[in-house]
C-alpha cells in the first residue's frame, strides 16, 4: 500500500522543477534549470540527433538530449539517498530526460533500442519510488548511474514548462494514433516518445497545482507511462498491432489521471 507522504512545502517542488541548484557527489553543484549549469568537462556528451534552440546569452549552448538526461542522473541519485519521502519531486525529471533522448534517437535502430531500454529502467525506479521501496530504488538507479558518470559538459537545460501541459499531451495522442494508422515506424516512435515527454512534464507541473497530493501524482500517472512503455516496445519488436493495442489504451490512462487530478485541484 501506498504510505501517505507528509505534505511538502511548494517552493520545494519548484526548486528542482525551476531549476535550483542540487549539491551531489563531492560537492559538485548540479543543473537541472535554465539557470543552472553542470561542471565544465572535455568534452560533451554524444547523442543521437542535436536539439532545438539558440545557444544561452552566456554562452554556454543548450545541452543535447542525452547530456539533459545525464545531468538529471545525479541529481535523482540525491534524492532518493539522502529525502526518498520526497524523490518524487525529481523522478519526473529524469523520465522527461530519458523520454527526450528516446524521442530524438527514434531514426538509429540501436540508439532507439538502447533508449526504450533505457525508459524502461526509469520507470522501474518511478515504481520503486511510488511503492515507498527506497532498496529497490536504488538498486534500479545504480546500473543507470554506472552508465552515465559524466562528462557533465557547460551547457544549460531548459526545464521550463509549457503553458498547458495536459492540453499540449493529447496532439501527441493524436500523432500517434496518425502514424500507427499509417504504418509510419520512424514517426510512431518519435510520437511515443513525444507522449512520454508530454506526460512526464504533466507529472511535474501537476506537482505544484495539488500541494496536499503532490506525492499522489506520479503513483497516478505511472500507469499511463507503462502503456507507453508497451507501445515503445511493440514498436522496436515490429509488432504493429500491439502497438495499436496499447496505443489505445493510452487515452483511458490519461483521462483517468485527468480526472482525478481535476477533483484534488478543485
Amino acid at each position: 500500500m501506498q504510505k501517505r507522504r507528509s505534505r511538502v512545502h511548494p517552493w520545494k517542488i519548484v526548486a528542482v522543477a525551476a531549476g535550483a541548484a542540487v549539491v551531489v557527489g563531492v560537492g559538485v553543484a548540479i543543473a537541472v534549470g535554465a539557470s543552472t549549469a553542470s561542471p565544465p568537462a572535455a568534452e560533451p556528451a554524444s547523442s543521437a540527433a542535436e536539439p532545438s534552440g539558440a545557444p544561452a546569452a552566456d554562452g554556454r549552448v543548450a545541452a543535447t538530449p542525452e547530456q539533459a538526461y545525464a545531468l538529471s542522473l545525479p541529481v535523482l541519485g540525491a534524492w532518493l539517498e539522502d529525502d526518498f519521502d520526497h524523490a518524487w519531486i525529481a523522478t519526473a525529471g529524469t523520465l522527461e530526460a530519458a523520454a527526450a533522448a528516446l524521442d530524438y534517437a527514434a531514426r538509429d535502430d540501436v540508439q532507439y533500442g538502447h533508449w526504450v531500454d533505457t525508459f524502461t529502467q526509469v520507470l522501474d525506479i518511478a515504481d520503486a519510488v511510488s511503492d515507498g521501496d527506497q532498496q529497490a530504488a536504488l538498486a534500479a538507479y545504480a546500473p543507470l548511474s554506472a552508465q552515465h558518470p559524466g562528462p557533465y559538459a557547460d551547457v544549460i537545460v531548459d526545464r521550463s514548462f509549457s503553458r498547458v501541459p495536459a492540453d499540449d499531451a493529447l496532439p501527441h495522442l493524436d500523432a500517434l494514433d496518425a502514424a500507427i494508422a499509417a504504418g509510419d515506424h520512424i514517426a510512431v516512435r518519435r510520437s511515443a516518445g513525444d507522449v512520454a515527454e508530454a506526460f512526464a512534464e504533466v507529472i511535474r507541473a501537476a506537482q505544484l497545482h495539488v500541494p496536499d497530493e503532490a506525492h499522489q501524482v506520479l503513483t497516478r500517472l505511472l500507469p499511463a507511462l507503462h502503456v507507453v512503455d508497451d507501445v515503445h516496445a511493440a514498436v522496436r519488436d515490429d509488432q504493429t498491432e500491439d502497438a495499436a493495442a496499447a496505443a489505445a489504451e493510452l487515452r483511458s490512462a490519461f483521462d483517468t489521471f485527468t480526472a482525478w487530478h481535476q477533483s484534488v485541484s478543485g
